[in-house]
This record gives structure tokens, C-alpha cells and sequence, in this order.
């Protein structure tokens, strides 16, 4: 039996999918203290204003809003506080980097672009 994308699903469809609330994020560790040169939601607004866009369920991109920041900070602090070993993380243009002389700092910083030295004539050959 072919399935009908575009109805809705019986009583008697075995084959239809639950769908569930994702659960309330629950951060691995306790953060003591965040220092923001740049508050969140000014950091939301950059990305509005830029056109950069998160999927932050990695399926469907839409417009930050300061909770999606905050997801993400919290999702970059995680990787780093329980992994000892690794030194950085990154994601959704961000970048953070474990501080080498405290080791439970760790430094955030945005990717705005880049710059290259090569001539665009050797890029293209």
C-alpha cells in the first residue's frame, strides 16, 4: 500500500509518526560566571540584521532570537567543560576557544569574514 503524503493519517496507519516536544534543555555544567563584551540579544540582532540564520533543530533555518544564542554559547560551553582535551568548539559562526593559562576560561569569539592574502588571479589558475 502507497502511502498519501498529503492526508491525514488514519486511526488504522501503523506507519504514522508520533510527534513529541523536544525536552527542556539541560546543561552538563553549572557556569559560575559569563562576561559578554557584546549582550546576547545584540548578538540576535547582528544575526537578524545579516541575514544569518540558525537551525539550531538542523533541519529548518530561521531568524536567532536570544534563546537561540544562548543555545548555542550553552551547546560550545558543554563541549568544552566535558571534554578536558579538547582546546576548541565551533558552530553556527561562533568559536570557542579554551584559555591555555586558566583552564576553565574559555574565550568567544564571532566569525565576521575572512581575508586573504593571494592575488584573486591565483585563486582562479
Amino acid at each position: 500500500m502507497l502511502r498519501n503524503w498529503f492526508r491525514r493519517p488514519s486511526a488504522d496507519d501503523t506507519y504514522a509518526v508520533e510527534i513529541t516536544d523536544e525536552p527542556e534543555y539541560m546543561p552538563a555544567v553549572e557556569v559560575s560566571g559569563v562576561e559578554m563584551a557584546i549582550p546576547v540579544r545584540k548578538l540576535a540582532a547582528l544575526f537578524v540584521e545579516q541575514g544569518w540564520q540558525l537551525a539550531i533543530d538542523g533541519k529548518r533555518p530561521k531568524e536567532a532570537d536570544p534563546d537561540d544564542i544562548k543555545a548555542v554559547i550553552a551547546g560550545l560551553i558543554d563541549t568544552l567543560a566535558t571534554s578536558p582535551d579538547v582546546t576548541y568548539a565551533t558552530g553556527f559562526r561562533f568559536l570557542m576557544l579554551r584559555d591555555q593559562d586558566y583552564t576553565s576560561d574559555f574565550d568567544l569569539y564571532l566569525y565576521a569574514g575572512r581575508v586573504t592574502l593571494a592575488d584573486m588571479e591565483d585563486e582562479a589558475e
